[in-house]
């Protein structure tokens, strides 16, 4: 299963796997996707071992701003992976927030599905500075 997380400014979505288990270690994958002229940028992160398994399009700077994002957020990620995903408004199954994907339809499917529920969590920002492209939008009426 994959379950929404966040939408940056930038229109980064990133959504993260439920926690799996592997040779004995429980891990959760983090998927970061961006819209671009030619397809998508990509990143994918697999924890415990902060491992990037994906690095396609992002600058090193955001690269950069992903990883802090990671370790802030990774007991988010084992919790939410655990639990079903972010829970938003009511609290029975029936009006989850998350979307539900086996990992076989994650790798096979675009993660932009999930763009169609928008944010689905409040930004964690733990991490320092962000990179002007990923900083939040604000306007002013």
């Amino acid at each position: 299963m994959v379950y929404p997380y966040i939408t940056l400014a930038d229109g980064t979505e990133i959504v993260h796997t439920q926690v799996f288990e592997e040779q004995g270690i429980q891990k959760v994958e983090v998927h970061f996707e961006r819209p671009a002229e030619d397809g998508f940028d990509t990143a994918r992160c697999q924890l415990p071992s902060y491992t990037w398994l994906i690095k396609e399009g992002f600058s090193a700077e955001e690269m950069d701003f992903f990883d802090r994002f990671m370790h802030s957020n990774a007991h988010l990620f084992y919790k939410y992976g655990t639990n079903g995903g972010v829970q938003m408004g009511h609290p029975h199954p029936r009006h989850s927030a998350s979307i539900p994907m086996s990992r076989l339809q994650w790798e096979t499917v675009s993660t932009s599905a999930s763009s169609r529920t928008g944010s689905c969590a409040a930004p964690v920002y733990q991490t320092g500075k962000r990179p002007a492209s990923l900083a939040p939008t604000t306007s002013h009426s």
